[in-house]
């Protein structure tokens, strides 16, 4: 049996009560919608207000319940899936070398995570994470969970590279996951208006590299990289636009 047997059971006046924690602009409730899986109610814990209007604009029956700190899961009925991706700033390999892990402030957070799924028992739940985190936390987490990772990599379904872990008692079969053959140019917009161009003027260009270009001013050298669009992504960074987003030569 696999997930879409699991969840296609229920009809449509049936679908599950779903709970996403962080759950950012909702991708969890884009997934279910894109596989035709039906959501009877979802609620989301979430405080970054920009995400919460994307979110709202999109799902706007989604019920948003605030900071996960303070969810309190006795005002909940009974929760069929549980979900979400906690902080990974104190885990990422980006923070190497002075990484708290899941002591640091905003990783830590996975705490609430565990507090919920304690309280809430769904029938089915996922955590993920970043792969690159420390083998100790790594462990930490399997430990609370009760369940051992999986490892999938998004290049098997998107133009971008990202591997992450997921803790869940959904089956999962990754024998036959390979990476596609999906880039950057493949889903690119086209006719971009001239005002969202970077004028930068542009050194160490190579268009037989991932990274084929950087542009010229003041900051992080992961911040002015150039992407090839013949490629695939690497990891994206958070970011919120302007100086610190991605660009790419298209």
């Amino acid at each position: 049996m696999n997930i879409f047997d699991i969840f296609n059971r229920k009809k449509k006046d049936d679908g599950l009560v779903v709970l996403s924690l962080f759950d950012g602009i909702s991708c969890g409730q884009v997934a279910l919608d894109k596989l035709g899986i039906p959501v009877k109610t979802y609620y989301a814990s979430e405080i970054d207000k920009a995400a919460i209007r994307v979110t709202q604009t999109n799902y706007p029956s989604t019920i948003q319940l605030g900071d996960v700190r303070e969810l309190d899961p006795k005002t909940l009925p009974k929760i069929d899936l549980l979900i979400g991706g906690s902080p990974c700033q104190d885990l990422s390999i980006i923070k190497v070398g002075h990484r708290e892990g899941l002591q640091g402030q905003k990783s830590s957070l996975f705490y609430e995570y565990i507090r919920i799924l304690k309280a809430v028992k769904p029938k089915y739940f996922l955590l993920e994470n970043v792969a690159g985190m420390k083998k100790s936390d790594q462990d930490i987490i399997t430990s609370y969970m009760g369940v051992e990772p999986v490892l999938i990599d998004s290049n098997c379904f998107s133009a971008q590279e990202r591997k992450r872990l997921y803790w869940t008692n959904l089956p999962v079969d990754t024998s036959n996951l390979k990476e596609s053959k999906l880039c950057l140019k493949d889903i690119l917009e086209k006719n971009v208006a001239e005002k969202y161009f970077y004028n930068y003027p542009l050194y160490d260009v190579d268009m037989s590299r991932q990274v084929c270009a950087f542009m010229d001013y003041k900051n992080y050298k992961m911040h002015k990289r150039v992407l090839n669009p013949n490629f695939k992504s690497h990891t994206l960074t958070t970011a919120g636009g302007g100086q610190y987003a991605e660009k790419s030569i298209g």
